[in-house]
């Protein structure tokens, strides 16, 4: 891709209503959509950010998160249709990894290909866990379970180094900012894992 400007912006509440509307209920499985009046909450509670990367005044990708303290949890990130296959998603990463450089912890979730029910649906999931592999992003080994859709849990390549343990812990402890407790324990469970105390780089 030739070289753009492109900059990364807070999206205006305005912004982060078109996006679910248009794009993200399009981009995403319904079981894996939130309630955009639960990100709004989000978002008033200061726990949750929506950023757009911009060509211009266009939105060419975007990228919603969680954070609490200095860990952050990719919640939904995607490219805009007309910008797919041209360099844009790993300009996004770049840019998001920038955005983020003073984080402990920043990870991500992508849905574990073999769980998928169709041949095409498992083809998609690959492709998009290369994507995040190539990247850079950092396949921690844990696999959860979050309102029944099973998770493969990456961390991108900055912050400090963890444990599987905090990683589980950290993952957690952003869920828990997000959900009532009971909703919390009924939906965010760990798979079988192996063995937890490696050190994840």
């Amino acid at each position: 891709m030739e070289e753009k400007e492109l900059s990364l912006r807070q999206l205006s509440r305005k912004q982060v209503r078109e996006v679910y509307r248009e794009r993200m209920k399009e981009d995403f499985p319904r079981t894996e959509l939130k309630p955009l009046m639960m990100i709004e909450r989000s978002i008033q509670k200061g726990i949750y950010e929506c950023l757009g990367m911009f060509e211009g005044d266009k939105i060419t990708a975007y990228v919603y998160f969680v954070r609490t303290n200095r860990i952050y949890l990719v919640d939904y990130l995607a490219v805009y249709p007309e910008y797919r296959e041209k360099g844009y998603g790993t300009r996004m990463l770049e840019k998001l990894q920038e955005y983020l450089r003073d984080a402990d912890l920043v990870l991500g979730e992508v849905e574990i290909p073999s769980y998928a029910e169709t041949e095409a649906e498992e083809s998609v999931r690959t492709r998009r866990l290369d994507f995040y592999l190539r990247a850079g992003m950092i396949d921690t080994g844990i696999r959860m379970r979050c309102f029944n859709v099973p998770f493969e849990i990456l961390r991108f390549p900055i912050g400090r180094d963890c444990t599987r343990e905090e990683i589980i812990q950290a993952y957690q402890a952003v869920y828990r900012r997000l959900l009532p407790a009971r909703m919390f324990e009924h939906n965010v469970l760990l798979l079988p894992d192996s063995s937890a105390g490696e050190r994840i780089r």
